[in-house]
């Protein structure tokens, strides 16, 4: 009997005729008799749940406790619903992964005879992974299934294959897959693609889930060891064959008894201080686990293959059953990968105006000090080191790999609006700012002090602009921003652009000949520390 009607059934205390299939209710009154159809919701209020009673057409609440409950199907509507796992950007957003969660539930409460979670993707967030799988394992009132369809990604791959492992069965197609790392799809991969999209879909980090994984596994009696290396891809994992008893199991490497054969090596595991730059991707790829249809069934991370949908509901007796597709997640999905591109598009032009910005601050320096050993007689403000310097927290180097889709992409980019800034490396040391006054023999700079603070000033201004729009963006649609650029780094950047825009608006422009000058004290806010 499967483990979550188990639960379910201790949960609402019933005593009652469980069938093999059927997840729909008869309701059976323990003191009247009274019977009547429909199905359970997962909405309570105190003691009594919110129930359909098909016969009366209406919802109305019950207290379970006082109903003996035959799960015969009877009551339901006749319809499958479908939700889609298909999009890249499922697990890699926050608002999309509670979609997601919110369809499957909202589908259980609507009374299907299931729910069948249709997976083809390469992976993402493990905080996100547990959004989906906490719901699916929360629906206790439908059966929740899950299709490996297998196609534009190939399968279902690290924290995706953890949301099928959620469910009360999984089904998988022959052309599908189950990993730790999927193919990426484009004959122009280079290693630091690959090594892009190991950070972004099956990162290092996901490692952190393995409790998370193991309980998974235990609640659905799958075996936790491969459930693990599903997203710990360090895990070496052996087929051993127990001389007592002649039983197949699954142990790591160097944990093998001496009363166990081993039979073959399903993953050989990743050393932690392996390269993924500096190892081939052949080599990365045969190392983890990797199974095809068959052996995901062997190994029992799958229950059966079938070719379509419509295999499950044959599988189900389900076939009169009209399949349906949950609504509202294609909608977030174009809004989020809108949103991504907008984030990509403004971290593009801010890099670019952090370089203008470090120019322009560099060059009123070298003014400053054309000013200061020049031949002609004046008297000018002198600061020891110059006030226009901020340290700022400096955007990582290919921060755009986290836009990369390996189905529909093979170059790692896809920034289109922003590409033509280029971004050049620089130094920004901290200054101090002690200032004092003082006749100096002087010789006018080349350039003009005005236009070049003017340009600066406008440069600020856009990058304030910049920095609102893209911490915006990502407070409206978390897992939009790479994870490598915190949201308080940008907050202190645009702090330190404004602090700095500000102090040159107050600053007065060098005075002329024989006006001695003063210039205020340095902004405050305007440093930061590096990563």
């Amino acid at each position: 009997m499967n483990v979550k009607r188990i639960k379910f059934i201790m949960f609402i205390f019933v005593i009652g005729m469980v069938t093999d299939m059927g997840w729909a209710d008869t309701f059976k009154n323990k003191e009247t008799g009274e019977v009547f159809y429909g199905f359970m919701t997962q909405k309570s209020t105190g003691s009594k749940t919110l129930i359909y009673n098909s016969d009366k057409k209406e919802l109305t609440t019950i207290n379970l406790s006082e109903y003996e409950i035959v799960y015969d199907s009877n009551g339901r509507k006749n319809n499958v619903v479908v939700v889609p796992v298909t999009k890249s950007e499922v697990l890699l957003s926050q608002v999309v992964s509670e979609t997601i969660a919110k369809a499957i539930i909202d589908a259980s409460n609507k009374g299907p005879q299931a729910i069948i979670v249709q997976i083809d993707n390469p992976g993402g967030r493990g905080d996100y992974m547990k959004i989906i799988t906490s719901a699916i394992t929360q629906t206790n009132n439908c059966p929740v299934l899950a299709y490996i369809s297998g196609s534009q990604y190939g399968g279902a791959f690290s924290t995706a294959a953890m949301v099928a492992l959620a469910c009360d069965k999984v089904f998988i197609s022959p052309t599908a897959s189950m990993g730790a790392i999927g193919p990426i799809v484009g004959s122009a991969v280079t290693d630091e693609d690959f090594s892009n999209y190991i950070a972004t879909y099956c990162s290092d980090s996901l490692a952190s889930y393995s409790i998370y994984a193991t309980a998974l596994a235990h609640e659905h009696n799958r075996p936790a060891l491969l459930v693990r290396a599903l997203i710990d891809k360090r895990l070496s994992v052996e087929e051993v064959k127990n001389n007592i008893g002649d039983t197949l199991d699954y142990v790591q490497r160097d944990e093998r008894q001496p009363t166990q054969t081993r039979v073959r090596t399903l993953a050989e595991g990743i050393d932690d201080s392996a390269s993924y730059e500096s190892t081939s991707q052949a080599q990365i790829v045969s190392a983890v686990l990797n199974l095809p249809p068959t052996d995901a069934i062997k190994v029992g991370l799958a229950d059966k293959m079938v070719d379509s949908l419509s295999d499950i509901l044959a599988e189900m007796n389900l076939q009169q059953a009209q399949l349906t597709n949950a609504g509202g997640i294609e909608n977030t999905i174009k809004k989020y990968s809108a949103a991504r591109r907008n984030i990509a598009q403004s971290l593009s032009r801010i890099q670019w105006l952090e370089d203008r910005s470090a120019l322009l601050e560099e060059q009123l320096t070298e003014i400053e000090r054309q000013l200061r050993t020049g031949t002609v007689t004046r008297e000018v403000s002198r600061r020891q080191n110059s006030a226009y310097r901020r340290s700022n927290t400096s955007l990582p180097e290919n921060y755009d790999r986290y836009y990369y889709d390996p189905g529909i992409n093979s170059t790692g980019r896809v920034v289109t609006q922003g590409d033509q800034y280029t971004t050049r490396s620089r130094n920004r040391d901290d200054r101090t700012a002690a200032h004092e006054t003082e006749t100096i023999v002087t010789q006018e700079p080349t350039a003009s002090v005005e236009q070049v603070q003017r340009e600066l000033i406008a440069v600020l201004n856009d990058l304030i602009v910049e920095y609102r729009q893209v911490m915006s963006q990502a407070k409206r649609w978390p897992g939009g921003l790479p994870p490598e650029i915190p949201y308080q780094t940008l907050e202190q950047n645009r702090n330190s652009a404004g602090a700095l825009r500000d102090y040159l608006l107050r600053q007065p422009v060098y005075g002329q000949p024989g006006i001695q000058q003063q210039a205020p004290a340095t902004p405050s806010g305007s440093r930061r520390n590096r990563y």
